[in-house]
């Protein structure tokens, strides 16, 4: 696990080209997208606390074609994430914030 202080000193680190998963909002991948960093050594992006622009899903897509993404859901109360949505590529229509996790329900 990589931890940093600031999602965008990522690309800075010298573990950058370690990481596989990214967790964080929208607007700091949007962030991270505009800065140009976007390796194909990422396999997962997880996205939470504010809504996933379809158009951000599809720059997120073109940086890096080959990246599962996700849309997860959740107020604070119930620990973080309470819904997830696989974000597809070829779906046009905005993500939705998709269905409960594994043995919970919403």
């Amino acid at each position: 696990m990589i931890v940093v202080d600031n999602l965008l000193t990522l690309p800075t680190i010298a573990a950058r080209d370690e990481v596989r998963l990214i967790n964080t909002g929208p607007s700091l991948m949007a962030a991270l997208i505009t800065l140009g960093w976007t390796p194909d050594t990422i396999r997962t992006i997880n996205l939470a606390g504010e809504p996933l622009p379809r158009r951000l899903a599809e720059k997120i897509f073109k940086a890096n074609s080959k990246v599962a993404l996700f849309n997860l859901y959740g107020p604070t109360e119930t620990t973080v994430y309470s819904t997830y949505a696989h974000v597809v590529k070829s779906d046009e229509r905005p993500p939705a914030i998709g269905r409960p996790l594994w043995n919970t329900q919403v």
